[in-house]
């Protein structure tokens, strides 16, 4: 069964380069452990057959998007691009467990592209399991990531009504259940694909980026001076 945790650490968020951090407390809900069999099973055996079919179309849908912003073109595309497009997906796809942005971008069905503000995600276990959270904003999916091949995961997890509600077992409740793919496009940069097809949109993506860790800055020190030679007589 799934419930909510809350770990309390220090966090903070460098939104440009050489601006100063910040120490600030936050709480990240996660979720426990899978049960053993969740945790060895392949995200084939574990994903509905819907999810099945979204997950395979997604490349598909994933180009359709891409294509049309290109027509399109103008400033978002330069700035996301890679988020959207499908040969962006690079090698050692797996995220680092800790604190990230996870900002939405949307590709309307003209391939106009939405830019939407930030939110948090964690990222949260050990080499048996790996999970992700959205912990605030308007959707709220929490969920377990499967490996698949090298350059991408499955995310197979439910949607909570509220942060801190427990997450609900992926597999019971086909109106939450959701789905999606993740994999890495630049240094410290991933992008989650979900596979639903958002109202009045084409695409969502998710870019997933580590927060700045809070490093205490050093305390000055007052050094030792040297004495100075005595000359000889």
């Amino acid at each position: 069964m799934v419930r909510a945790a809350v770990l309390c650490l220090a966090a903070s968020v460098c939104l440009t380069s050489g601006c100063a951090t910040t120490p600030r407390s936050r709480a990240f809900v996660k979720i426990d452990p899978p049960t053993p069999a969740e945790a060895q099973a392949d995200w084939i055996g574990i994903a509905t057959s819907a999810d099945r079919a979204l997950i395979d179309g997604l490349p598909a849908r994933m180009a359709a998007a891409h294509a049309l912003a290109a027509k399109r073109g103008g400033p978002r595309l330069a700035a996301d691009g890679a988020l959207i497009d499908p040969a962006a997906a690079l090698d050692l796809a797996a995220l680092p467990p800790g604190p990230y942005t996870c900002r939405l971008i949307r590709v309307d069905p003209r391939g106009a592209i939405a830019s939407f503000s930030p939110d948090t995600c964690y990222v949260d276990g050990d080499a048996g399991a790996v999970s992700l959270t959205k912990q605030n904003g308007a959707s709220l999916p929490g969920g377990w990531l499967h490996a698949d091949g090298t350059k991408r995961l499955v995310f197979l997890g439910a949607l909570r009504r509220r942060a801190p509600d427990t997450a609900a077992p992926y597999g019971q409740n086909a109106a939450i259940d959701i789905s999606a793919i993740i994999e890495r496009v630049a240094p410290f940069r991933w992008r989650m694909t979900m596979t639903g097809k958002p109202r009045n949109g084409l695409l969502d993506v998710y870019e997933l980026v580590p927060m700045t860790p809070s490093v205490p800055a050093p305390r000055r020190t007052t050094s030792a001076r040297t004495p100075r030679p005595v000359r000889a007589a």
